[in-house]
């Protein structure tokens, strides 16, 4: 069994592949090596808060501006504000035992922040978020060491399986992970200036830097180009394959009779197209031919 089609539970454990099946049909560690970030974080970049839209699931990258108990009893809440600098938004926390987030949402920390967008009132917030503090104490079990660099790899993420969830498993994987190999000679690849298929696959969740992160989407956008490209080529050499009825030109034709009654003369690029069509007519298997032009070009004729 090849690295990429092990079964993703069997390093992980069901208890964290089992989620991530669920919410993105991620079986086996070669899914989600290519479950990519959609985007990377630079540390000191926060997110733009005021692009948030009411009901989406979001991940923000935010600072803490206040943290405050309110209510008592059973109606106590914990209000946090974050801000990107120019915008707020509300977290708020239910219940008496909520308390403690307060002391651990301090103002000036940052973190990530992850839940629905809702409004109350006039005001935007997140009702219980799911967090991770990117620098103090650990939440949740989660490793603050994933994002100790200068870009935080940002994932396709859902209520249930969160972005940070999909790092931390991410780096438990990569860790275990022997070099793969690369099916595109490295000739290809030196004329090409692409990284090696190994590189690109760990660069593209844990990059050094931006440019580094350009470089593993740049060879991976490759590899999907070259997959089509392959795949077209097969259907072509298929259609070769297969035997056809040739149907040569007659000077006595319906074709030739169509030209001749035409109330326009055909331009260049029509005769030359129409030579090209008529010769792969002619021919004993099927014709593999697109035929693309402008609008008014000329096409239908």
């Amino acid at each position: 069994m090849s690295e990429l089609s092990k079964p993703l539970a069997d390093l992980v454990g069901g208890r964290t592949a089992k989620p991530m099946e669920k919410a993105f049909d991620i079986r086996t560690v070669g899914d989600l090596l290519r479950h990519y970030p959609r985007r990377m974080a630079e540390r000191g970049e926060l997110t733009d808060l005021a692009a948030l839209r009411i009901g989406d699931d979001v991940t923000v990258l935010a600072e803490v501006l206040s943290s405050e108990i309110k209510g008592y009893g059973k109606g106590l809440r914990v209000e946090v504000v974050v801000s990107d600098g120019r915008g707020k938004l509300n977290l708020v926390f239910f219940g008496n035992r909520s308390r403690w987030r307060k002391e651990q949402l301090q103002p000036g920390m940052r973190g990530l922040f992850s839940g629905k967008v809702g409004l109350f009132g006039q005001t935007r917030q997140l009702a219980h978020p799911e967090y991770m503090v990117l620098r103090g104490d650990d939440l949740g079990g989660h490793e603050a060491d994933e994002y100790a660099g200068a870009l935080i790899p940002v994932y396709p993420a859902s209520k249930d399986v969160r972005t940070w969830t999909i790092s931390n498993t991410m780096g438990v994987v990569l860790a275990m992970l022997d070099p793969l190999p690369d099916p595109v000679p490295a000739e290809v690849r030196a004329r090409r200036g692409l990284l090696d298929f190994d590189t690109a696959i760990r660069t593209i969740h844990r990059p050094v830097d931006i440019d580094e992160w350009h470089s593993a989407r740049r060879r991976l956008k490759w590899d999907e180009a070259l997959g089509l490209q392959l795949a077209l080529a097969q259907r072509r050499a298929t259609a070769r394959a297969n035997s056809a009825t040739a149907r040569p030109p007659r000077a006595d034709g319906i074709l030739a009779a169509f030209d001749a009654a035409l109330p326009f003369i055909l331009t260049d690029g029509q005769r030359e197209i129409g030579e090209v069509l008529t010769d792969e007519l002619s021919q004993g298997h099927p014709m593999h031919r697109l035929l693309q032009g402008e609008v008014g070009s000329g096409k239908t004729v």
